[in-house]
């Protein structure tokens, strides 16, 4: 394997979650203890316990876990009360085998994710994990079926790409079983899928799937199907481009009733206040924010999914409320005149 600095952005090279189909989960939000597993070494644990450093240490034998240090490439912070555990990549270019998991249907990744309560990835500059496969499924990351909520969190200018193994039936993205939500606020994440024959761009699992933008873009590539899901899942993002080949030529409409014959998809945010993701900023979407509000002010479930929550947000203050449906109204009111004028 070659583990690299890179010279530009750190790509959260996390993002080829677990084996696409039949994983057979090992418990949703199981009672164990957080674990990550880096590259093929399964010494490469962490427990969850503090924050811990990896540095490329020159050779190639691998990351090894220090103190911190300028030349460090991944850190992990362990969940505290107010958020969940963190791991940043920072110019991170691994290219090789997984570790191998034999009790999850032959499936290795170069990040072995196992935390119930979820994981925040980070990601500066330009980062690529590749599995070169050494298993029927082969993935940069997998999420051990413990249902973890992965959210990605990028620098404007950061770019992710993250590939699967040549030699195997995989995804280069797999949402976590269970909730099935891949989250991405900002930076760009590359999930290419394109490099065997039946590859996957993202699978998603669980009873209410969803993937959602608020800042910078998601691209999927595969050879076979660019979203895999159990169910419908929920898009909360604008479909820039779709397309039925591999390299997103000649593209068309896009029908979210024909999912499974797309093969390249490019996905950007919302607008702020469109919180049906029908495109259109109007009273419905007020209507929905006022009743959500409601809702979640008496202690019960709200109506807006939690693919759009960020778009409900209008003014960006943390907090869904009626002052964001008037917001909306009065936005909805001026493009009226506007478009009236």
């Amino acid at each position: 394997m070659n583990i690299k600095r890179s010279i530009s952005l750190t790509v959260s090279a996390l993002l080829g979650l677990s084996a696409f189909t039949a994983l057979t989960p090992i418990g949703v939000n199981a009672d164990v203890e957080p674990m990550l597993l880096v590259g093929a070494q399964a010494t490469n644990v962490i427990n969850g316990s503090e924050t811990t450093y990896w540095v490329d240490n020159g050779s190639n034998s691998g990351i090894i876990a220090a103190e911190e240090s300028d030349n460090w490439v991944l850190r992990y912070q362990p969940a505290s009360e107010d958020s969940p555990a963190e791991l940043t990549l920072r110019d991170f270019t691994y290219e090789g085998k997984g570790s191998l998991d034999g009790s999850v249907n032959q499936t290795s990744a170069v990040l072995w994710i196992q935390d119930p309560d979820g994981l925040t990835i980070s990601f500066e500059g330009d980062n690529t994990l590749i599995n070169t496969g050494n298993s029927y499924f082969s993935q940069g990351i997998s999420d051990h079926g413990t249902s973890v909520k992965l959210n990605f969190k990028g620098e404007d200018d950061a770019t992710l790409r993250i590939v699967s193994g040549p030699d195997n039936v995989g995804a280069s993205v797999v949402g976590p079983i269970g909730c099935g939500s891949v989250t991405l606020d900002g930076g760009t994440l590359i999930a290419d899928g394109s490099v065997n024959s039946y590859n996957f761009g993202v699978s998603l699992y669980g009873d209410d799937p969803f993937i959602s933008v608020t800042r910078g873009n998601i691209i999927i590539k595969s050879t076979s199907e660019a979203i895999y899901r159990e169910s419908s899942p929920t898009i909360g993002a604008k479909i820039l481009t779709a397309s039925t080949n591999t390299d997103g030529s000649d593209p068309v409409d896009f029908d979210p009733e024909n999912l499974s014959g797309y093969r390249y998809l490019e996905l950007s945010p919302l607008d702020a206040g469109d919180v049906d993701g029908n495109n259109v900023v109007d009273g419905r979407d007020a209507s929905a924010v006022l009743t959500h509000y409601a809702l979640i002010s008496t202690q019960q479930s709200g109506c807006v999914g939690s693919a759009f929550l960020s778009f409900a947000d209008y003014d960006g203050n943390g907090i869904i409320d009626g002052r964001d449906a008037s917001a909306i109204l009065t936005y909805y009111a001026q493009q009226s005149v506007n478009q009236n004028n």
